[in-house]
């Protein structure tokens, strides 16, 4: 009767431990993955929803193992925002809940593709040679163009603030021609520079301001790069002439400074991910970028 008695105890404190840790939102909860995506989707709902994401400062969100407390963040929420399934497809493994997959919404017009020598999945080059880049975000005109169908998702899942989604999305829209002005005068003096960088996340900002992509250090995330690649791009990057290559702070910086000295190159920090050099908004992350890539560029 003891131990009964003692279970029952047990399991009325795990339920009241487990309550009290759970977050309560004054207002419905949506979920990105990522850093970037919440700085998109913030804009638009601004204080009608409460908006959280989930991989930390400094983590890859191709790598990123999910947590408990993800779980539970994802339980309370009205959807879950990720960008494509070669990137953060993992969200599917942390609720059953309505999944939104971002990289679906971006104009096809728009949609850049991998080269056939980039592995995104570490599989064979010959079936990914037409795999979708998802890092749009890097890209303001391209998240312009993927407003509408962004607001008339969020006013499905909370019809209460569609008026607000809409004005809040016209703002955003105007604040991204100014982004893309922006960032078109800090990187038209050196447009046409060929960039190298630690992982080729940043096709959709180069290509916006004509700047050619000349290769990565780790074409496959998680997968080191073997001696001959290091030295092949190490002579690929002294004929290209560059004064810098690009790491990124998601990533070991050991094998980009190699290079880097071996190439007689500048090493610079990009951030596709933002919040970790200081990037706290949109704006933030692709001008942030855009100054670094000026800097060693020019």
């Amino acid at each position: 009767m003891k131990k009964l008695f003692f279970v029952y105890i047990l399991a009325l404190v795990s339920i009241f431990v487990y309550s009290c840790d759970e977050v309560k939102y004054e207002k419905p909860l949506v979920v990105t993955s990522t850093f970037p995506l919440y700085t998109i989707l913030k804009e638009i709902v601004g204080n009608e929803l409460s908006i959280e994401y989930l991989v930390p400062t400094g983590a890859s969100p191709h790598t990123y193992q999910p947590k408990p407390s993800d779980a539970k963040k994802a339980t309370s929420a009205l959807a879950l925002f990720y960008t494509a399934d070669n990137l953060d497809g993992w969200i599917s493994e942390i609720a059953d809940k309505k999944r939104i997959k971002l990289i679906d919404y971006v104009p096809l017009d728009k949609i850049i593709f991998f080269s056939c020598g980039h592995d995104h999945s570490n599989g064979n080059h010959e079936e990914h040679e037409h795999e979708v880049d998802p890092h749009f975000w890097l890209d303001p005109l391209t998240v312009k163009s993927m407003l509408d169908t962004l607001v008339f998702e969020l006013s499905a899942l909370y019809p209460d603030g569609k008026k607000k989604f809409v004005k809040n999305a016209s703002v955003f829209s105007a604040k991204l021609d100014s982004i893309h002005n922006e960032a078109l005068s800090l990187l038209n003096p050196i447009a046409e520079s060929v960039v190298f960088m630690h992982h080729p996340s940043f096709n959709y900002l180069l290509n916006r301001y004509n700047l050619y992509y000349g290769g990565a250090i780790e074409e496959s995330p998680g997968k080191e790069p073997s001696p001959k690649f290091i030295s092949d791009l190490v002579e690929l990057i002294k004929q290209s002439g560059a004064k810098a290559i690009f790491s990124e702070p998601q990533l070991s910086s050991k094998v980009a400074e190699v290079i880097a000295k071996e190439s007689g190159v500048k090493l610079l920090e990009l951030n596709p991910e933002g919040s970790s050099n200081g990037a706290q908004t949109y704006r933030e992350i692709i001008i942030n970028n855009a100054k670094i890539l000026k800097s060693g560029l020019e």
